[in-house]
């Protein structure tokens, strides 16, 4: 997705907040190492 930095994710999905409108269950994202977790705190 490009989401390194602003600049590269702007130019891959354009205006991804106008998009969020639509979202209607929230959602985490789930950062790990080596480790995969079935669960979330």
């Amino acid at each position: 997705m490009h989401e390194e930095d602003l600049l590269t994710q702007t130019e891959a999905l354009g205006e991804a907040m106008r998009s969020y409108r639509a979202f209607r269950l929230p959602g985490i994202d789930m950062l790990q190492d080596k480790h995969e977790y079935h669960t979330a705190k």
